[in-house]
């Protein structure tokens, strides 16, 4: 079950993606860039994208940034959308909006949403991004996988990677895996039923001991997504399925739910998990093959994390093999 975002949450993310860009985040931004949350959460939690900003201490526009967005009729968006469609040769994309035109947004304001828009102009609706497969590897599509289960705390599934405009859709994981199921299990996502039947050994109070120990080591509320990657706990899924609900367990465990997390330390902590468990599955690897293997070894033979990943958590592959514990840290 995917756990909705605080208000906090949401706002913390905001502030990373002004930091990241160096300026006040408009809303074209969070419908364009990998990694970002949706614009129409903030607009559904918060009444407005004005309003997010403005709570998540950003200035507000200047008047005249503000007219650029208000000062059309709907007649005007249509027409300009429709000559853009005929300059383009095709329907626009969301994200092809804004240069020399008004932004997507602009017509999410008028019309509701950006498919109501190009029903109003008469425009179906634009093929997905990705529909071009080759430009994806299967490395790269792996990563995707996970990337969406951290971004937001669950497990992906077919109608959900197909909702997600950051997504290609689950037809390509399909092409390149042969299922979907098959996709998750190389990306080291398949739902291992074993984690939650050996934890029915334990009892309610040893269940809530070991979350209320979870929380003095994070110094902040435990979240479903921060159990995401600790194998020494149980899953979020055998806490709410043995108390009812995620909140319960943690009320049922004594602790407060007003603590805010360090989003630092927090991101830092999931990292270093990360890196645990790449280095746990390659020694495993290397077990399995008998002997230690190189870059390119590992990659012909499917190792799952991916090379790449090794590299990118660990800058070399000798130092992902140090981490292993395959060879010494001055080999």
């Amino acid at each position: 079950m995917k756990e909705k975002l605080t208000d906090e949450e949401l706002l913390q993310h905001l502030r990373l993606v002004g930091e990241r860009l160096g300026r006040r985040p408009v809303a074209s931004d969070m419908c364009s860039a990998k990694g970002t949350i949706d614009v129409g959460i903030y607009i559904r939690q918060f009444g407005s994208w004005q309003k997010a900003t403005l709570l998540a201490g950003f200035e507000p526009r200047t008047s005249k940034r503000r007219s650029t967005t208000t000062h059309y009729t709907d007649a005007e968006l249509i027409k300009i959308l429709q000559d853009f469609a005929k300059k383009l040769g095709h329907t626009p994309k969301a994200r092809e909006m804004g240069n020399g035109t008004p932004s997507n947004f602009a017509y999410r304001m008028h019309f509701g949403t950006w498919l109501k828009a190009l029903e109003a102009a008469g425009l179906k609706q634009a093929m997905r991004s990705y529909t071009n497969r080759k430009t994806f590897s299967d490395d790269d599509l792996l990563d995707l996988l996970r990337w969406y289960a951290v971004e937001y705390g669950c497990n992906p599934s077919i109608s959900k990677v197909n909702a997600c405009e950051l997504m290609p859709s689950a037809a390509t994981f399909v092409k390149h895996f042969g299922s979907w199921s098959n996709a998750l299990r190389l990306a080291g996502l398949e739902y291992d039923r074993s984690r939650t039947s050996g934890w029915q050994k334990y009892t309610d109070g040893e269940m809530l001991s070991l979350l209320r120990e979870f929380a003095d080591r994070l110094s902040y509320p435990p979240r479903v997504i921060d159990l995401m990657y600790e194998e020494d706990m149980p899953c979020s899924s055998t806490y709410i399925n043995r108390f009812g609900s995620w909140d319960r367990a943690l009320k049922l465990a004594g602790i407060s739910t007003v603590g805010k997390p360090d989003w630092a330390v927090v991101i830092e902590e999931h990292k270093a998990t990360r890196r645990r468990r790449a280095a746990r599955a390659l020694a495993d690897f290397a077990k399995k093959i008998g002997h230690i293997p190189t870059s390119s070894e590992a990659n012909e033979l499917g190792l799952v994390p991916c090379v790449r990943t090794y590299y990118r958590y660990f800058g070399t592959w000798e130092k992902a093999l140090a981490a292993a514990g395959l060879i010494g840290e001055d080999e």
